[in-house]
């Protein structure tokens, strides 16, 4: 769930609403909007969770193997997880680890400790106490995220860091088996928000060690890309993927005249291969979640009867829909996994909380819900039959907001549940009212910075 604005109202128990300035005259640039900020429960977080092997040669493993040979922190915080019976008992120890953390200073709430590539604000330090060990400590906005901070501090605290760094950081969160909803459709995997904080513990250690990892860089020559360090490995896989499983993919897709569509978040090494194919098979798409939707549609009008989705729920949810409205109910869509494959903000948006946003909305003389589109068809409709709600991108919410006071000048816009944008869009409504009148034409000719 997205940070909390800094200034608060409490409008209602377990609910808060972020209000900026007095509603907009007729024809003036809008400088109301209410978003909500708000944490997704914990029945929320969706199994289940996917148990990987340690290594290629085993096929199965439902609980990850005895930890014996690790440092007794670790493997202390490892069995409390491999015991948990579920992903609900794996969310309560996070949200108890959270407790357990100690407030991290506002002054340590900087850039330089957070930790990017996470959905909610997370920060994390390291620091090499008097006897040589390590402490780690930070803190995030959400309370999930916060118990993942937690419970590396409970684990990874007091080692050395020569401890610290022998450890795999693959092989701890594969024996986590963290909630789904802090991994990439529940794969524990370094590409996803807890993955996130464990690289930055790691490199945060290397820094107090001066064991700093190769500079990631590409060396490209007239006969080859050399990567050096692993990101620039990720990258040289994508410009340069392997050319079997580009034809072996091409073969396939033609053969059965399947469309691809793939989010702009895949690894670079699958985006690799799919660019490639793309240029034998035009069928495949990497783009924005919105515009997945419409590629497929063109894909279905072109002859395909399938298209495979690579990206969260929604998305796959959003290209069924938007198939169905231009008239190919008989093709195919197909996601990538049998698990789900979740999303914490889409989950957000169906929290107890966030249905009490919509029922304030609901009370409130023509309001108008603007709900971004990274979140299930389940909250769409919900929404909608509380409230008249309309669906928008990032790229379109400034004009969709605006349209809507041109049209409606004593709306009031409820806007969610990514509480980051609301509050970018309370501040550019404030800031247009300093701008001359033909730049706030431009966003919408109905608007002045009066």
């Amino acid at each position: 769930t997205r940070g909390a604005p800094s200034s608060l109202t409490h409008a209602a128990p377990g609910k808060l609403l972020w209000q900026a300035l007095p509603l907009a005259a007729p024809g003036q640039v809008p400088t109301r909007l209410v978003t909500p900020c708000s944490t997704a429960p914990a029945q929320l977080i969706r199994p289940p969770v996917v148990t990987w092997a340690l290594h290629a040669s085993v096929v199965e493993a439902q609980v990850a193997p005895s930890p014996h040979h690790l440092p007794p922190s670790v493997a202390n915080v490892i069995k409390s997880f491999a015991t948990a019976r579920d992903a609900k008992e794996r969310v309560q120890l996070l949200l108890a680890a959270a407790q357990k953390l100690d407030q991290l200073p506002e002054d340590e709430r900087v850039t330089a400790n957070r930790v990017m590539g996470c959905t909610s604000q997370v920060w994390v330090t390291a620091s090499l106490q008097p006897g040589g060990t390590i402490q780690i400590g930070g803190g995030s906005d959400s309370q999930l995220s916060a118990g993942v901070v937690g419970i590396l501090s409970q684990a990874l605290s007091g080692l050395s860091p020569q401890e610290l760094l022998q450890l795999d950081q693959q092989e701890l969160l594969d024996q986590l088996q963290l909630p789904g909803a802090l991994m990439a459709g529940g794969v524990p995997s370094r590409a996803n928000a807890a993955g996130n904080v464990v690289e930055a513990v790691w490199r945060r250690v290397r820094m107090l060690t001066r064991d700093y990892p190769l500079f990631p860089s590409l060396l490209i020559s007239r006969t080859a890309i050399v990567p050096q360090g692993t990101f620039a490995e990720a990258q040289a896989q994508y410009l340069a993927p392997n050319q079997q499983q580009v034809a072996e993919l091409v073969s396939l897709l033609s053969s059965k005249k399947i469309g691809v569509v793939a989010h702009f978040y895949m690894d670079p090494q699958v985006q690799g291969v799919l660019s490639n194919a793309a240029e034998q098979w035009p069928h495949v798409a990497i783009s924005d979640s919105l515009v997945m939707a419409d590629k497929a549609v063109r894909m279905a009008q072109e002859g395909c009867r399938s298209i495979c989705v690579l990206g969260v729920d929604f998305m796959s949810e959003n290209v069924r829909a938007i198939l169905d409205e231009a008239g190919f109910q008989d093709v195919q869509v197909f996601r990538m996994s049998s698990a789900t494959i979740g999303c914490s903000l889409a989950e957000a948006a169906e929290s107890t909380e966030y249905m009490g946003y919509l029922q304030e909305a609901s009370q409130t003389p023509h309001s108008l819900h603007v709900v971004y589109i990274n979140t299930s068809l389940y909250t769409k409709a919900v929404a909608d039959e509380r409230v008249p709600t309309i669906t928008c991108t990032s790229s379109n919410v400034v004009q969709t907001v605006l349209q809507a006071f041109a049209q409606v000048p004593d709306a009031t816009v409820w806007y969610g549940p990514d509480t980051y944008m609301g509050r970018n869009l309370a501040h550019l409504f404030t800031m247009l009212v300093d701008l001359p009148d033909e730049e706030v034409r431009a966003l919408h000719p109905a608007h002045t910075a009066a």
